[in-house]
């Protein structure tokens, strides 16, 4: 149990806490850690606590005994809970939810007929699975039960601190709670081959599922799982579509969630305790700072040549990490445990690894390939664990927006699931219609995400080589994921950027929904353009690399199409700012001067000129900063800082100038003589292609940075006004 988390087990009631007692009772939890520990402990012992004895406390990897065993209430309710499912069954009727119950797969007695699935006509129905014991090479054999979970318990009027968790769904049939663990894995190969008894009837699942049950399987007792491969009748799109809505409460009825991640690969079967090692070590070690190479040993971490960082990288490398669907399931759960083969850590552990390892900069040893660690396991754990915070607090209150940028890097067999597989953390809900066309899915969350959400933040969500020529440009294609850090979404709330200043957005929609119309001036033209590079700073030290080439090509461009540069700065101070396009490593926060003087000593590196522009300052002579510092030392914090904002910056994008001689960072897919647009309230710059000579009609082409103009600058020129924009 991770007991920091607002949420608690004692004698016999699950509490949850409400969110104004919440920053007490933590401040509370963690002044008084040890004395509890210590209570919980002897709890255990004393076998207070059902499902657990003492071997199981924080014994490291293994099997939690938290799997819901059939036939008994794991939580036993007290009389208050007791009191509360009468009043629901009697309410609801039984005589309803019995029919209900009896119209679906239920008990063996009552299914007669050769069908295992019959419509669920409950609106809030759903099917728990019992999954019968065995041994692991033994035949799996299961039964469906139809429960509800519309069932919520209400506030006990004699105590109204708290709220009881609802951690059950309802039996259609006894009105009785009913516990189940939820299963999150990864489908595999979708074709059913292996063979099962299902409601006394053949059925055949897949072979990742296969496998997860006879890990799951308990040798003298069965357990009640939910799985959505054996729980939904998957070639039922009605039932689907319904079960997809209800998938959020399905999760957060659920006792626990279970994540499934295969049996151990033979190169990573020491993943999960070097995980344990590495977030205890670390969690200690005050110093953020990477640490120094002879201090690992000091530290208890594995050697930075070691086996285990092999075995950590192929455990985080699991397809689980990349599912759109666990995004949801992480997100709603409570009790959440990762198993691997025989071996399981909770999620609390394998977020606390994660944290250290992002915050002390060890992911550099997972991988060499930048591009990959950028999306390494950690982040995408860090990501989500950061979405499960705030969906604590503020429950299914995510914008549509938010939650479909936080899932637009997962993977989906079913492209139109980038949507669906996430709307049950947000506010918006969408109809999860399988029927549907993929871009109208992807065009109804557009025009949903305009009602609520930054007109411009959903433009900035556009990212794409080429507009489609079968879809409107300014829809977001969220069946790819993204080639760039973006530049401007949630950048107006940060203040980096004001291109527009405060000027108020005036956009509409056309009726036939295909274009968006928006109040915007077109500032300048794109004149020239360089080739595209993936950049890696510390490759500006090799006078060869593709990076110093693409360096040097955007020095000459500025040095001949930029001069006098057209703002108050000067042509040195625009090129840098630039490169990282005003930001620092956070991106959040504008570009601080210290980057200045390691950018020139690298430019001189690239380019073999000393200064490589006029008005280059030259104060990492004084400062004895050389190039041999940076190859042959362990890198400054500043260096580093500034490695991640040139990256981020210019990773999937072209650095150009334009016909008024300013010059920026543009999408891969900008053609000279696109033109930059800035749409009034918004932040950033876009940039637009023309489809006529004569014509107001524009396909977007993608955000940009342009220095000189990203703090209002253009909206002080009289020779530009605003006038309808028409995004098709």
């Amino acid at each position: 149990m991770d007991f920091l988390d607002t949420e608690a087990t004692r004698d016999g009631v699950q509490w949850d806490w409400s969110r104004d007692q919440h920053d007490y009772y933590t401040r509370q939890w963690n002044q008084d850690l040890n004395q509890w520990e210590t209570i919980w402990k002897q709890d255990v012992d004393s076998g207070n606590v059902p499902g657990m004895d003492s071997k199981d406390w924080r014994s490291g990897p293994g099997l939690d005994p938290l799997i819901i065993k059939a036939g008994v209430s794991y939580l036993e309710v007290d009389a208050f809970q007791k009191t509360a499912l009468e009043k629901y069954f009697e309410e609801i009727g039984a005589g309803e939810l019995s029919q209900a119950g009896s119209n679906g797969a239920n008990a063996h007695h009552m299914e007669s007929d050769e069908k295992i699935y019959h419509p669920l006509n409950d609106s809030q129905g759903m099917r728990v699975l019992e999954l019968f014991a065995g041994r692991k090479e033994d035949d799996i054999c299961c039964e469906l039960h139809v429960c509800s979970v519309d069932f919520e318990y209400p506030v006990n009027p004699r105590d109204t601190r708290f709220k009881y968790y609802t951690s059950h769904a309802v039996s259609h049939i006894t009105g009785q709670p009913v516990f189940y663990t939820a299963i999150s894995y990864v489908w595999g190969d979708p074709a059913f081959v292996k063979p099962m008894t299902c409601n006394g009837k053949p059925f055949r699942t897949t072979e990742n599922l296969d496998l997860a049950l006879r890990y799951l399987r308990q040798t003298d007792v069965a357990v009640m799982l939910w799985i959505d491969q054996i729980c939904i009748n998957q070639h039922d799109l009605v039932e689907k579509t319904q079960q997809v809505i209800l998938m959020s409460k399905i999760y957060q009825r659920a006792w626990n969630t279970l994540a499934w991640l295969g049996e151990e690969a033979n190169n990573s079967s020491g993943a999960l305790e070097t995980m344990l090692t590495v977030g205890g070590t670390l969690r200690y070690y005050t110093d953020d700072r990477v640490p120094d190479l002879e201090d690992f040993e000091r530290i208890s971490l594995p050697a930075p040549n070691s086996q285990k960082w092999s075995e950590l990288n192929e455990f985080l490398r699991n397809p689980w990490f990349q599912r759109v669907w666990i995004i949801q399931e992480v997100v709603l759960s409570r009790g959440i445990q990762v198993m691997y083969g025989e071996k399981c850590i909770s999620w609390s552990d394998l977020n606390l690894f994660s944290i250290c390892m992002v915050k002390h900069d060890l992911i550099q040893y997972l991988d060499s390939d930048v591009g990959a660690r950028e999306r390494s396991g950690c982040l995408r754990i860090r990501e989500i664990d950061g979405m499960k915070g705030y969906n604590d607090t503020f429950p299914n209150q995510s914008s549509l927006q938010s939650v479909l940028v936080e899932g637009r890097g997962a993977q989906a067999t079913d492209l139109r699931d980038k949507v669906f597989a996430v709307m049950g953390m947000s506010s918006t809900i969408i109809n999860p219609d399988y029927t549907k066309e993929l871009f109208d899915v992807y065009a109804e969350a557009a025009r949903s995400m305009l009602s609520v959400d930054d007109l411009v933040d959903t433009l900035c969500c556009v990212d794409h080589t080429n507009p489609a020529a079968d879809h409107p440009s300014w829809i977001p294609d969220w069946s790819i994921a993204r080639q760039t850090t973006s530049l401007g979404y949630r950048g107006k709330a940060q203040g980096v950027y004001a291109a527009a200043e405060d000027s108020k957005l005036l956009s509409r929609i056309r009726p036939d929904g295909g274009s968006l119309v928006i109040l915007g001036m077109l500032f300048d033209i794109v004149s020239n353009i360089s080739a595209l590079v993936d950049p890696y700073l510390q490759d500006l030290i090799q006078c060869d690399s593709h990076t110093s080439e693409f360096v040097t090509r955007s020095v000459y461009l500025a040095m001949k199409h930029c001069q006098p540069y057209p703002s108050e700065s000067g042509l040195f101070d625009a090129f840098w700012q630039t490169l990282v396009a005003g930001k620092d490593e956070s991106g959040i926060i504008s570009a601080p001067s210290e980057f200045a003087a390691i950018f020139a000593l690298l430019l001189d590196s690239a380019t073999g000129s000393s200064p490589s522009m006029p008005d280059q300052p030259q104060p990492h002579r004084k400062r004895k900063l050389t190039v041999e510092n940076l190859r042959h030392r362990r890198p400054s914090r500043t260096y580093r800082q500034m490695q991640v904002a040139f990256e981020a910056a210019v990773h999937g994008r072209r650095f150009g100038t334009t016909s008024k001689r300013y010059m920026g960072l543009f999408p891969r897919g900008t053609q000279e003589g696109d033109q930059i647009c800035i749409f009034s309230g918004g932040h950033i710059p876009f940039v637009v292609r023309r489809q006529q000579a004569s014509s107001s009609k524009y396909q977007l082409v993608g955000e940009c940075y342009v220095h000189g103009i990203m703090k209002g600058e253009a909206m002080h020129l009289s020779d530009l006004e605003m006038n309808d924009i028409e995004l098709i």
